[in-house]
């Protein structure tokens, strides 16, 4: 269960306690007069959010390809790293702390951006960039074996109809279709996740 920042409070988790991300070093002349915590009103935000395609710090990683940004994926509506920033937007906006109300806008800012990363930094419940990318070279994975396997089964079963042609041979047609599919996906150590995909080419490429 991916926690929210009102719930970190109740774990007694401190500003103190937060790590800090790469702030821009100068506050732009056009800021809001009030804090937004969105970076299509607040040219700070911005420049925080989208300095670095990628977050290094946050990663810790020397990984530079396939970009990960989790303040940037924070800015669409329907994911958990949306749900956290929004909560942490309410949180600065309603706050009855006086020592967070007499921040100036940027501060805000610094505030919200700084506790975003130390809430994602303590949570397991959300990927970082190395989850992503295994996520994503799963789905790489599943892909390219997906259309191989899709075309040896097309294959074979254009094999099987030349090997027994007859109307009565269906059995043995599918027979022979199945078992050199299987010795493929045992031969390439994908049987694990290849066989699981025979039900869909059947139906997509039935035999006769």
């Amino acid at each position: 269960m991916v926690k929210k920042f009102e719930e970190f409070i109740n774990e007694r988790f401190l500003y103190e306690e937060v790590e800090q991300p790469d702030f821009p070093e100068v506050v732009p002349s056009d800021m809001p007069e009030e804090f937004t915590g969105d970076p299509k009103t607040d040219p700070y935000l911005a420049a925080a959010i989208y300095k670095h395609k990628e977050d290094k710090s946050f990663i810790n990683t020397n990984i530079s390809s396939n970009s990960f940004n989790p303040y940037e994926k924070a800015q669409v509506e329907g994911n958990k790293y949306n749900e956290v920033w929004q909560s942490l937007v309410k949180w600065v906006k309603k706050s009855e702390d006086n020592n967070i109300q007499g921040l100036t806008v940027a501060e805000k800012d610094r505030l919200l951006l700084s506790t975003f990363k130390s809430i994602l930094k303590r949570q397991k419940g959300l990927y970082d960039y190395k989850s992503y990318l295994r996520e994503l070279q799963r789905n790489q994975w599943k892909t390219y074996n997906h259309n191989r396997c899709k075309e040896k089964w097309i294959k074979y079963t254009e094999l099987a109809h030349k090997v027994y042609p007859g109307k009565n041979n269906e059995f043995k047609r599918s027979q022979f279709r199945r078992e050199r599919y299987e010795n493929f996906i045992r031969q390439e150590g994908i049987e694990k996740y290849a066989k699981s995909w025979i039900p869909e080419f059947s139906r997509s490429h039935p035999m006769d």
